[in-house]
Parts: structure tokens; C-alpha cells; sequence
């Protein structure tokens, strides 16, 4: 909800309200775009309401994961005919919009250098090893380039 948004000390701030455990109840950074577009919501106002400009049922949730799962195919190449995709399709059947959690935001959080504790904090976990083992997914080029880095061997992928 608008609520759930905050600034401190010139940092946007979400407020995100957790269910599994007491570490899922925590506040996040956000980018100051975001925060840009969603700081008029009402406090009482859902943050991504559906159409209607409520909160979503299972059904209108349905239809975003959809329409994402339709943008994020045609975003890697499908073409479509007569407004329908062409199997087959890049994305799997099974993907559902959560995933982008365990792929994207740990993950880059990783990239960009963020220790794992903060990361845990950030996530809501509560064990660290659920982060690192389970969310965090390093590509062996990255740890080469900054193991390289910190050794002064390549600095922005030339030889020293």
C-alpha cells in the first residue's frame, strides 16, 4: 500500500510485509524511479493495483502474469501471427512472475557487491545459507573478472 513507502536520509525506502517467517517482515531500498512514480499512491491505495485500481483476486493477477509471460516472449524474439505467438516459446509454461525475485533481485544483488548478510537481510531470510545456496546465482565469468580485479590482474576486462 502507499504506506508501505518511506524516504530516510534521501534513501526511497518499501516496507514489505512478510508472512513465512518474522525475517520476511523488513524494508528495502528502492530505486528513486520507482519511487518517483508510486509517491502519490494514497496511504490506503495499492502499490500495483489491477484495472479496476483495487488490490488483485487470483484472477486479475492471472491475467498480468500472462500478459508478462506473452511481453517477455516477444521481448526475446517470437514473432506472432494475427496477434497469437508462435510455438515454440523461449519462455516456459511453468514460469510464474515470483521467480523474477530468485533470479533477478539476489542475484544482482550479488553482482553489485552487496555481502551476503546484507542480502539476507534484504531478501528476508533466515538462514544464510537459503541465500547463497538456494538464490544467489554468480555467473563464473563475474567471479573471474573480480577475483582478477581484486588481485590487480584486468581492470574493465583489459590485462594490466
Amino acid at each position: 500500500m502507499g504506506s508501505d513507502l518511506s524516504i530516510n536520509e534521501n534513501v526511497a525506502l518499501l516496507h514489505i510485509r512478510g508472512t513465512k517467517t518474522e525475517n520476511s517482515d523488513r524494508v528495502v531500498p528502492m530505486p528513486e524511479e520507482l519511487y518517483l512514480k508510486l509517491k502519490d499512491v494514497g496511504p490506503f491505495e495499492p502499490l500495483a493495483p489491477n484495472r479496476s485500481r483495487r488490490f488483485h483476486s487470483e484472477a486479475s493477477y492471472n491475467r498480468c502474469a500472462n500478459d508478462l509471460k506473452r511481453q517477455m516472449n516477444i521481448a526475446m524474439g517470437f514473432r506472432t501471427y494475427r496477434n497469437a505467438l508462435i510455438p515454440p516459446y523461449p519462455l516456459r509454461d511453468s514460469f510464474v512472475p515470483y521467480e523474477l525475485r530468485h533470479t533477478t533481485y539476489c542475484s544482482d544483488l550479488a553482482r553489485r557487491g552487496i555481502d551476503i548478510r546484507a542480502a539476507l537481510k534484504l531478501m528476508g531470510h533466515s538462514s544464510i545459507s537459503i541465500t547463497a545456496d538456494i538464490y544467489t546465482h554468480v555467473q563464473d565469468e563475474q567471479i573471474l573478472d573480480d577475483a582478477a580485479r581484486i588481485l590487480g590482474k584486468i581492470s574493465d576486462r583489459g590485462v594490466i
